[in-house]
């Protein structure tokens, strides 16, 4: 694990130590991430996602450029500046559809997770056609910008559980995270791994 990547993990251990009190599970449907082409747009196997209103406290909020596909937040955009998604712990919970097993570049072993792909996520959030970036930041402001290229060839997952259902803590690169799937181009850049996500600000 390089330099930059440990003091990433380092430096989320409580930045949501009080976010985190409240668990809680998702559907108990699931998806298996084996088959044809299971990576979303354009693809039959897309996973269509309605995403529940957000009242709680956000563990993720997307900003930018959103269509408005997902519920609006109560009060608006952040601080006024446009459009936000916030996604409280019911409505990551609701996203364990799929299960993925992936080789962690960090602990070079498989590591299990649930969630979606992040293509489909992005479709239920209300991403603009004309996004060409995602400019993701994590707890201790590490951050990560990938192209609209490499979520729509597919691979990118957005982790929220572990395999057996339980939340990723912060010590693990929870509450979501982004991991790649085995053979994705985009992942096999480790610095591109970002977890413990607060923001992705679409652009």
């Amino acid at each position: 694990m390089g330099a930059r990547h440990t003091l990433h993990r380092l430096a989320t251990g409580a930045a949501l130590a009080a976010v985190l009190a409240a668990g809680g599970c998702g559907s108990d449907a699931h998806k298996s991430a084996s088959g044809p082409d299971p990576t979303g747009p354009p693809s039959d196997a897309a996973t269509v996602l309605t995403l529940p209103p957000s009242t709680g406290t956000p563990l993720l909020t997307f900003t930018g450029k959103l269509d408005g596909a997902a519920p609006a937040p109560s009060g608006g955009g952040v601080g006024g500046g446009g459009p936000a998604v916030p996604l409280d712990r019911t409505a990551i919970d609701s996203l364990n559809r799929i299960e993925l097993t992936v080789s962690d570049p960090f602990q070079k072993k498989q590591l299990g997770y649930k969630g979606v792909w992040l293509a489909d996520l992005l479709r239920a959030v209300g991403v603009s056609e004309s996004a060409t970036n995602l400019h993701m930041t994590a707890l201790d402001d590490y951050v990560v910008d990938i192209p609209m290229s490499d979520v729509r060839a597919g691979g990118i997952f957005f982790a929220v559980q572990n395999l057996d259902g339980s939340p990723i803590p912060v010590s693990d690169g929870g509450p979501t995270r982004i991991v790649f799937r085995d053979g994705t181009p985009s992942g096999a850049n480790s610095e591109q791994w970002i977890w413990s996500l607060t923001t992705i600000e679409v652009q």
